[in-house]
């Protein structure tokens, strides 16, 4: 008996067009996915072998990263192993009992900002809004107010928001541009409260997770700009600005 062809699913993110076996909700739909193909399959230890030839591992927190020149691997114990090679394709392979529409984060999050890495992106860890036509970053650590800052901005302020978690740049002759990612901001659930928006209101991200989805479809700008400032969010006793040095 032939096998059913595989279900796939086509958005746009980042500038680019991208084809995945599993719904991918937070991003825009795009009629075609011709850059980046998603795929689940079984990562075998010599594929692996062969794709992270010469690679160097990384110990993170539950998580294992091997890194080698066109491809890095992402091992989550009793999650799943994925693979991102040559800026084209994630290869992903669940452990037993893992729901597919579970990795959606991890491909929209650390899978995906090393795939637009390996595109010859300098890929920034924060957010982005649009203030006066210029970018505006907030970069830190995890936990440091990146995306709840973001939230209040877009929420409050009426500024659009340009990416959340991934901010790609580019460089343009004299220009650092920013290229936005899509409407979704992951939210702890006091983040969400801080808003005046209701947790249970919105979607969790995944079952690992408590963190939230906040779209905000009306508030994005798909414009790529020019990087005006990036603020670097850190905790202290006393709330100051301090200017740094480029």
């Amino acid at each position: 008996m032939q096998d059913l062809p595989k279900k796939s699913y086509t958005y746009s993110a980042y500038g680019i067009n991208i084809r995945s076996e599993i719904r991918l909700p937070e991003l825009n739909h795009s009629e075609c996915g011709d850059d980046v193909n998603i795929s689940f399959t079984q990562l075998s230890e010599a594929h692996l072998n062969r794709a992270l030839n010469g690679a160097v591992t990384f110990e993170r927190p539950r998580c294992v990263v091997r890194v080698s020149g066109k491809a890095i691997c992402y091992f989550w114990k009793d999650i799943g192993t994925a693979l991102v090679q040559n800026g084209n394709e994630i290869l992903i392979s669940t452990a037993p009992g893992i729901d597919h529409v579970d990795m959606a984060p991890f491909i929209t999050g650390a899978l995906l900002g090393n795939l637009l890495n390996q595109r010859g992106l300098m890929v920034l860890h924060g957010s982005a809004i649009a203030l006066e036509g210029k970018a505006i970053a907030f970069l830190g650590e995890k936990g440091a107010g990146k995306s709840t800052l973001a939230l209040h901005l877009q929420k409050k302020c009426g500024h659009s928001l340009l990416t959340d978690d991934l901010v790609p740049v580019t460089f343009e002759g004299n220009e650092v541009k920013t290229i936005p990612g899509f409407p979704r901001i992951r939210l702890w659930t006091d983040s969400v409260s801080s808003a005046g928006i209701d947790p249970t209101a919105l979607p969790r991200i995944n079952k690992f997770v408590d963190k939230r989805s906040y779209k905000c479809p009306d508030g994005f700008s798909s414009e790529r700009l020019s990087l005006g400032r990036i603020y670097i969010l850190t905790e202290d006793s006393e709330i100051e600005i301090e200017r740094l040095e480029p």
